[in-house]
Formats: structure tokens, sequence, C-alpha cells
């Protein structure tokens, strides 16, 4: 600042030192980092100027003092503008901030400093500086001061956050002395002396040139490369200027050609960062996950796609309960628990594990290198096993892990298909690290795609097993339940167990449940000119009752059929009628008023709340298979399923005792009061042409 004020004394002298005015660049520099705190420097940095340089701008100290506080208040309020209602921010970065602080702070910021310190000035000493030359030298200071701000305070912000990354922690905008980047500052610097030192002495201007590698500069290495660019380039000229003794006149040209090119090469650099950051962005969102800030399950097929012909080692957390958590502790609460879990990971694990959130609460830790899957497994449980603190609660999860390894990894896909495999075994099974082999692809149920092609091709059939009505002491054939089989092109005919679970979970279940729904009226009103009051018993999936439609699709599929409402029974699980999660009670109050019977599936199998169950208007309880086909050797199971039969009466209900496997069974059933039954012994499923075929060509009575 000192050396700025001798520099700008000399200049104004006209001697043939002339350099620019910065020590206004530095001022707002200083005021920029330091705010008012600098302020009362000021005062001290002129008289520090005054004594080294007696031979001031107009030689009164006392004068200059009272002069330079309009002049450094006018540059805050400059500073106060730009960087508060405008929102410029340092190291400038965009063009919208390059232009506002070339207008604010380069230009109108130094009018107003100049013109008022100039005006005090003229009223308080008016021989020194008539009105007369007001404007003359308020131009001219204004003119070095716009010098010195654009061409200084970016190269001096930048400088100072230097060792920030500019965008990213990749390298893309931090310069790299590659040959590209040291030709541009070459010829920028060769051009600048060549004009000083050559073009002078033979009248040629040739300083235009310089623009184009710093613009080379600006476009290929962001602001970083403008504000190099450009120091390099004044330097050059400043150099040359003092040893050749210019005179002030002819730098006042070479002043409008550094505002110029100043100018420019911060809006091409602003450009290419703009670019830059616009890019980062769109990489951000298409491989971070924007509330962890871990890589996405893009960007961790990139990571394992390195990996091929290697050796590579992945494992998935899976947090349990997800669900339950977002309903007991709120989203906001879950959101903080997953970047809780994420910052454990990034803590505790090797610096060489690749974590990333591949769902809502599973997490993947990749490494290069054939790790011990138990152990990589065991590191996760332990740095998961401790509460999180979210908020005032403390919160502990529970974690599965499916852990894959492969000496030569072939395919990224294959690897966490394997790892996702294993994790759904760990959370299906009692186990909570599952390590992918044999036993687990053996495991796996048919792929998501295949039960879409089955549904698109029609390969879902009903099969039908016969259900009895207790009659007199023996049984007597009342209806059927419509079971339903997967005629797989490959695998032949395959039962539910092997695909019901996963195919409830898919959407197209609502579909294949109305189509099969269809398929069974058809035949049941076919069937009841044999049998009259035969009765067609479905199972309904929770997306068919969760449809908001489902009532009128009931309605339309029985007047589609022209069957009798008494025709369907509708069955559904105990486990959901217990949690009346699928408002189970609305939909069986609806079907008595429309006259279908309803019927509670599995009872006896899972935590049903006999108080739920008496509240629920259904008609018939089907006693679970697992106490039906051991009453004959269990007399637990037997007094279970005669406990039910008697609530049953209790509660106004039929029961219908499924699973009945032998004639012992059947006939104690029979003897406990059930009113219906169902099982091998009475009937196995067959298709809907062989059980007709049956139904046709014997009598109706076992």
């Amino acid at each position: 600042m000192v050396a700025g004020s001798i520099a700008a004394a000399k200049y104004s002298a006209g001697n043939g030192y002339g350099v620019w005015f910065i020590d206004s660049a530095f001022e707002v520099v200083l005021f920029l980092c330091l705010g008012w705190r600098w302020f009362w420097l000021c005062p001290l940095v002129l008289i520090s100027g005054f004594l080294l340089y007696p031979a001031d701008r107009f030689g009164d100290l006392r004068i200059n003092l009272l002069t330079e506080i309009p002049y450094v208040l006018s540059e805050i309020l400059a500073v106060w503008v730009t960087t508060g209602p405008l929102r410029v921010r340092f190291p400038l970065r965009t063009t919208r901030d390059v232009s506002l602080f070339a207008i604010a702070l380069c230009a109108l910021g130094p009018l107003l400093a100049n013109a008022s310190s100039l005006a005090l000035y003229a009223i308080l000493d008016p021989h020194l500086l008539p009105w007369s030359q007001f404007w003359t030298q308020t131009l001219r200071g204004t003119g070095a001061d716009v010098t010195s701000n654009i061409v200084f305070v970016p190269a001096i912000m930048q400088l100072l956050a230097w060792r920030t990354p500019l965008v990213s922690e990749r390298d893309e905008l931090g310069v790299r002395i590659d040959a590209g980047f040291a030709l541009g500052l070459i010829a920028t610097i060769a051009i600048v002396a060549a004009d000083d030192l050559i073009g002078r002495r033979y009248g040629y201007n040739v300083t235009e040139f310089s623009v184009l590698p710093l613009a080379w500069l600006a476009v290929r290495y962001g602001m970083r490369g403008a504000v190099l660019g450009l120091i390099a380039a004044n330097v050059t000229g400043t150099i040359a200027q003092l040893a050749l003794r210019i005179p002030v006149n002819e730098q006042l040209e070479y002043e409008g050609f550094l505002i110029a090119y100043a100018l420019l090469a911060y809006l091409l650099g602003a450009f290419r960062t703009e670019r830059q950051l616009l890019m980062d962005r769109l990489e951000r969102a298409a491989f971070y996950d924007h509330l962890t800030d871990l890589p996405n399950a893009g960007h961790l097929m990139n990571f394992l796609n390195k990996a091929r012909g290697g050796a590579a080692t992945l494992a998935i957390a899976d947090i349990s309960d997800l669900r339950l958590l977002n309903e007991g502790i709120g989203r906001d609460a879950v959101d903080g628990l997953m970047v809780a879990f994420a910052n454990r990971l990034r803590a505790g694990l090797d610096r060489d594990a690749f974590i990333a959130r591949v769902g809502s609460g599973e997490f993947a830790v990749a490494i290069h290198r054939d790790a011990d899957p138990a152990v990589l497994a065991s590191s996760i449980q332990r740095l998961t096993a401790n509460a999180f603190l979210i908020g005032d609660v403390q919160i502990f999860v529970e974690v599965s892990v499916g852990v894959t390894a492969s000496s030569d990894v072939e395919r990224a896909s294959e690897l966490l298909r394997q790892a996702e495999l294993a994790v759904r075994r760990a959370k299906e099974s009692s186990a909570r690290n599952v390590t992918y082999g044999h036993a687990v692809e053996r495991a796996t149920p048919p792929l998501y795609a295949e039960l879409h092609q089955a549904a698109e091709r029609g390969e879902f059939v009903p099969f039908y097993q016969p259900i009895y009505r207790a009659y007199r002491g023996s049984w007597e054939l009342a209806g059927a339940e419509m079971l339903m089989r997967w005629r797989h092109p490959d695998r032949g005919l395959l039962e539910p167990a092997e695909f019901i679970n996963l195919l409830e979970r898919l959407s197209i279940s609502n579909r294949v449940g109305w189509d099969l729904l269809d398929q069974g009226l058809r035949s049941a009103v076919r069937w009841r000119d044999v049998v009259p009051n035969f009765t067609l018993w479905v199972n309904f999936f929770p997306r068919q009752v969760l449809d908001p439609e489902c009532m009128q699709r009931i309605r339309g599929a029985l007047d589609h059929c022209s069957a009798p409402p008494k025709t369907l029974v509708v069955e559904i699980t105990e486990r959901t009628v217990a949690a009346d999660e699928f408002g189970f009670a609305r939909l069986a109050t609806e079907l008595r008023s429309l006259g279908v019977d309803t019927a509670i599936d599995d009872f006896g199998s899972g935590t049903s709340s006999l108080a739920r169950i008496r509240e629920v208007p259904a008609h018939v309880l089907k006693i679970d298979k697992s106490f039906v086909n051991r009453s004959d050797v269990d007399y637990k199971a037997m007094t279970v399923a005669t406990t039910v039969v008697r609530l049953a009466a209790e509660l106004d209900l039929k029961v219908v005792a499924e699973g009945i496997e032998n004639q012992a069974q059947a006939n104690a059933m029979l003897n406990i009061g059930c009113d219906f039954g169902q099982g091998y012994a009475l009937g196995h499923p067959v298709p809907a042409t062989d059980f007709e075929r049956a139904l046709l060509g014997k009598a109706a009575t076992v």
C-alpha cells in the first residue's frame, strides 16, 4: 500500500516512471478480506507514504488525510453494494459476477471515490486544485483506479483462494503446466515485450495480438488461466515501461488496452468455469446421491467395471424395517439416519473401500482386491452396531449384509447381482451375513423379468381343488378353491411357493388376479349346472384389495359372467386381517352387502388377535393345514383345531379344514364339527378341463 501511494505520486508527477494506481486495488482487497478492520489502517498508510515521499500529489498531509475519508468510504460503499445486494462472490466464477464487478466495483466505485475526494480537496485548497481541473483530475484518477481494480482485484482474490478447489476435487480447472499453458504464457509475454521493445521504435502497435493467447488461456484453463495470463502480461508491460521510461501520456492508451483485455479474459474464463460448473452439477446428479453425497449405483458400476479381469469384493448392507422407521420417527429423521450411517462407513472402512448408496436403505462397499468377505461383512456390522443419535433419540438399526468376491471379474452387473442375492438371503434367513455361493443361487426365485413376460404370455393358469361340505356324516362336493400355477416354458409347471411371494410385490399381480377371477367365474357358472350352489373360493392379492376399484371390479366380473354373488368366496390371509393394513374389514362389509362371502385363510398361522377376528364381518375361517394334517398324530394340533371350531361357532362363522391328507384326518375333522374340508385326501388341484371331466363323470359325494 505504501509503495502504491509512492507510485501514484510519481505517476501524477509525470516524470516518466509511470505505473498504475495499485493502492486502490489493495484497499479493495483488504476491504473484501478484513471488512471495517482495515478502515483504521488507511490514515497510517497515507502518513507513511507522505513521510517516505514528501512531494505527494498535493503536498498537504492534513488535507490528504481529510480527503482520504470520502475516498475510502466510497470504496467501502462500492464493496458493500457489490458483495451485498448484488451478491458477487470472489474469486469470480460466472459471467454475471464478472459483469457486475466491472460495473459496480471497477467503474462506478472509482468514479464516486475520486469525485468525492477531489471535490472535498477543491473546497479545502482551491489554489492547488482549481475547479477548472476537477473533472480532468477526476477522470484521470478514475481511469487509473479502474485499471488497478479490474486488473489486480480478481488476480489477488484468485491467488488467495488458490489452494481451495474452484469447482470440484478434480483438477480440470486447476492450472497444470502442460505444453498448451506454457505456450500461451510465452506468447502473451512475447507479444507485450515486442510491442514495448520493438513496436514503439518502428511505429508498429502489436499489443492487440496479445488477446489471442490470453483468450486461449481463459477458454482452456478457466478463470485461473485468465488470471495468470493477465499477470504475465502486466508484469512484462510494467517492467518494459519502467525500463524504457515511457511517458505518462503514452501509458493511458496502454491502460485502455489492459481494461479491455482484462474484461475479455475474465468473461471468457467465466464462460469456461460456468460450463464446468454445469458439467459438474450434471455429473453429481447422475453419479452421486444428493442426501449422503455418496456415489450412487451408476457410479458403483463404473468402479466395478474398472476391475474387469482383476479381483474385486463387493458387499451390500441393507437396513431392515425402513418403512417402520419412516412411520415411527418420520422421514426427516430417517434422512438424518442415512447420513449418519454413511458417515460411519466413510470413517471406519479402509481408504481403498468404495462406498455407495444403491437404494433407499442399501449401501454398497466395493474393494479392488480379493478381500475376505467374512471380515468385510463383520466390519460393516461392527461399525453400525451402536446406536445412532438422531436429534434427541437413540436409534438402533438391524443390518443384513450380503457379500461376494471374485478373483477374475467378468461383468460388474453379475457381481452386483450376486451381492443382491446374498443380502436378500440374509434378510430371509436368521443369518445376518451371507456370502454368495451355489446354495444362494439355488434358492433364488424366478427373475422379475420372467414374471412380467409370463403375465404378457398368459402363462399363469388356474387350477381347482375341490372343497367338500360336511353332510350327514360324510363329505359332499360344495365348490372349489382356485389356485394359481405357472406354466414356465423351460421349467415346466411351477408351484406358487416358487414365485408367489415375488409376484405379490409386483404391480402386475393386480392384473393377473383379476384375469384369473374372470376365468374362474366363467367355469364356476358352468359347474353350477351340475352342482347346485357351487362356490368358487378365490385368494385375492393384497394389491387387489388395495385397488380403489376393487368392488366395482368384483361387480363387473359377476355381471360379465352372469354369476350370482353367492358363487364367489373371497379369501384373505389371517396376517392381513390381523394387521388391517389393507382395510379388510371395510371390504368384507361391502362384500356382505353385495352378497359375496369372505373367508379368513390360514387361521392360526400368524399373530392374529381374537378381538380383531371378532370385529371383522367375515363368514368363514379356514384352519391352517399345519394343525389339520397333524391332528391324527399330535394331540396339541387336534386341540387347536377343536378350539378354532368352537371359537367359530361362538362368532357364528363357518370353518374349513385345510390340508386333509388321509381318511383319519377327514373323519377327525367331521367329528369336531368342521363345516367344510379340503386336502389331498379329498382331491388334488387340477386344471379346469380335468376338474370338469371328473365333475361330470362321477357322483358328487365321496
